[in-house]
């Protein structure tokens, strides 16, 4: 069997390691147009990168400092509630990682660990039906956003601002700031320590956000990005998987977005192998369903958000918006079925909704 995957960044890489780990007599090919730079976005993550790092290449965490990664033990909200809280995995941990390294990381792994099956090929991929595999996976980034994708129905934030510290934070959580245009976080990785300032630009001006940026955090604005969030009707077609940011984006609270793309390409594994879905369709629906999950899962944490800033302009039009999608998440929790609920499990909710209602 011959899998190519189109991109080099964070989801083309992760989905490479994972195929050549499921298929052990599958060639996996990875073509990246190398005069394209990837997008160096999301550097937080669940355990399940962890997780999927030590299974497909044996990486440990004394490994991490070759993509400047730090340990994650959880997450710290301030400004959720009164006191600030922790949201720990309870006998795992994941990663914070510099994306720029991650992927490289990860193809580099990749070829010295499956010479024979593992091809990195530098070429421009504009038409993927003229590529010869049994399987593609698209990851070639932020695609057009067509009748062939769906604007979710909440748009919670959909710009940030970034700034960077360049020094080491000794720090063992991924922060998440409420402030009074939604929200910021902290990344710490060994060399630097990245804060971004999250808004809605159509509730927030430009103008007030970075002011507020900049009373919150020193230093200068590096980087402006905005966004909507989307996801793809269809994510399989044929023999072609879309997954990264080709499938979904999510806005980053609790890197449900780099989670559900590590979901995506293992769920491809598993129909190939065990036709887990049925048919085509059955896959196509679990994705759709996994992503309003996810979008209740990000509706459950803003609807009960309770700290200061709970009355603000932003956050009572979106606490408003959430509403209907969080009792979803509390009616699961009381529920004696249903172990998981997208990402979380039922201890996860507990935390953040005892951590915000304490």
């Amino acid at each position: 069997m011959k899998f190519v995957i189109v991109g080099a960044g964070t989801a083309a890489s992760i989905s490479c390691s994972i195929l050549l780990y499921k298929f052990p007599q599958a060639e996996v090919f990875c073509y990246h147009d190398s005069t394209k730079p990837t997008i160096q976005v999301g550097e937080s993550s669940t355990p399940f990168l962890a997780e999927m790092l030590f299974h497909t290449l044996g990486v440990s965490a004394f490994e991490l400092h070759k993509f400047k990664g730090t340990v994650k033990y959880g997450l710290r909200f301030d400004n959720w509630s009164k006191e600030p809280f922790y949201h720990p995995f309870a006998n795992v941990l994941g990663i914070h990682f510099d994306s720029s390294l991650f992927s490289n990381f990860v193809i580099e792994e990749l070829i010295k660990k499956h010479k024979k099956r593992f091809k990195l090929v530098d070429k421009h991929v504009e038409n993927l039906d003229s590529l010869d595999a049994d399987y593609i996976v698209d990851c070639r980034g932020f695609p057009e956003l067509n009748d062939d994708y769906q604007l979710t129905d909440i748009q919670t934030v959909n710009s940030v601002l970034l700034k960077v510290h360049n020094k080491y934070y000794d720090e063992q959580y991924t922060n998440h700031h409420a402030h009074e245009n939604g929200w910021m976080f902290g990344i710490p990785l060994t060399h630097r320590k990245t804060f971004g300032y999250l808004y809605n630009s159509d509730v927030t001006s430009l103008e007030d956000a970075k002011t507020d940026f900049n009373n919150l955090v020193e230093g200068d604005i590096t980087r402006e990005l905005s966004w909507q969030s989307y996801y793809k009707k269809e994510a399989l077609t044929g023999r072609v998987l879309v997954n990264g940011n080709r499938s979904v984006f999510i806005e980053p609270l609790q890197a449900m977005s780099l989670h559900f793309y590590m979901e995506n390409i293992n769920n491809l594994g598993n129909q190939i192998l065990h036709k887990t879905f049925r048919n085509e369709q059955g896959f196509n629906k679990h994705f759709s369903n996994r992503v309003q999950e996810m979008l209740d899962v990000l509706s459950f944490h803003y609807y009960h958000n309770n700290g200061p800033y709970k009355n603000s302009k932003f956050w009572a039009s979106t606490k408003s918006k959430c509403a209907a999608r969080s009792r979803k998440v509390k009616r699961w929790m009381q529920s004696p079925t249903s172990p998981t609920y997208s990402m979380f499990v039922k201890r996860d909710a507990e935390y953040i909704y005892n951590g915000m209602n304490s």
